[in-house]
């Protein structure tokens, strides 16, 4: 008698746990630091053997006052960097951005591919596909926030289950 009324709570019981799975893994992916708000955190799977890796998330300052990326640090990489990306002609150029990146208040920050981006230095590991990469970011003014970027599968051009509309760029990093 009781394992028929358990049978019957049955699919109850696990639709709920699944829309709580699926509500708390949505929330593990954004992440907030005083004013900064980070949403959409997500790197790409890299081939076994490569040595560096790209994030990307977008990072609104919902503030008053204007806030800096200064560092990103991550233990899947002997050091990560905050990189901006240029083509001039037909190279393209990856800087350093050893001040950071500002932050204006009102304004989104995207760290995306073709653009600004974190770059993972000196992998210790692979970067598999659906796997979550712990990151810690440093903010001038919010202090410091751990995120976790979701990994899409290898040549993904925008973060999973995003669209890849016309503003998806097709390069490496």
């Amino acid at each position: 008698m009781n394992t028929l009324r358990t049978l019957r709570f049955l699919p109850r019981i696990l639709g709920l746990a699944l829309a709580f799975a699926a509500a708390t893994s949505a929330f593990a992916q954004d992440a907030r630091a005083g004013a900064i708000r980070i949403d959409k955190p997500w790197t790409r799977a890299t081939p076994p053997a490569a040595p560096t890796g790209a994030g990307y998330m977008s990072l609104t300052n919902e503030g008053k006052e204007a806030d800096r990326l200064l560092e990103i640090t991550s233990p899947i990489a002997g050091r990560a960097e905050i990189h901006t990306m240029e083509i001039v002609g037909e190279v393209s150029r990856m800087r350093w951005q050893k001040d950071g990146v500002e932050l204006p208040p009102g304004k989104t920050v995207e760290l995306k591919p073709g653009g600004i981006h974190v770059m993972f230095l000196e992998l210790t590991q692979p970067i598999r596909p659906g796997t979550k990469v712990p990151v810690t970011l440093l903010l001038q003014r919010a202090g410091k926030v751990n995120v976790e970027l979701l990994a899409a599968p290898i040549g993904a051009t925008s973060a999973p289950g995003a669209s890849t509309g016309a503003a998806a760029h097709h390069g490496k990093h």
